[in-house]
Order: structure tokens, then sequence, then C-alpha cells
């Protein structure tokens, strides 16, 4: 049982202090080039989420994380323009 309530308290830590990172908190350039890498990065806050506090703090995680990265993308169409279709074939 302690090493659980440990294993807890470690993971409340890490979320703790990589919700302070920007990034970690789905802020960034809002580069359409990025938003995968930034998928993969939700899906381990979200999972830090989980383990320190349960369904409730994964939630919350996900919406807060998902509101800041659409934000972020926003700000970067309203500075770049939207990102228009690639046209022709891709193919040699």
């Amino acid at each position: 049982m302690r090493d659980i309530l440990i294993k807890k308290l470690a993971f409340k830590v890490a979320y703790r202090e990589l919700s302070k990172c920007g990034m970690y908190a789905g802020h960034y350039s809002g580069s359409p080039t990025a938003e995968r890498f930034m998928y993969g990065v939700a899906t381990v806050m979200e999972s830090i989420a989980y383990f320190a506090g349960g369904d409730k703090l994964a939630d919350k995680c996900s919406r807060l994380f998902t509101e800041n990265m659409v934000n972020s993308e926003n700000n970067w169409e309203a500075a770049h323009g939207k990102q228009g279709e690639v046209s022709g074939d891709m193919q040699e």
C-alpha cells in the first residue's frame, strides 16, 4: 500500500511541475506541423494526470489542454493565415 501512495504522490508532483511549462499545458507555436507532436504530449499528460488524480483530473487535464491547443492554433492562424491545401500530385 505504501508503494502505491508513493507512486501516486510522484505522479502528482510530476503533473504539477510539468503543468507549469506552457508546452505541457497545451500552449505552443500553433504551427500545423507541430500538431501531431502536441497530441502525443496530450496523451502523456492525460496519463500522468490519471495516475495522479484519477478520472476527474485526467478529464480536467484533457479539457484544458485541448482548449489551450485550440487557442494556440487560432493565434497562429490569425498571425499567419490558414494553411492552404497542397495542390498537385505529391508523387514523383
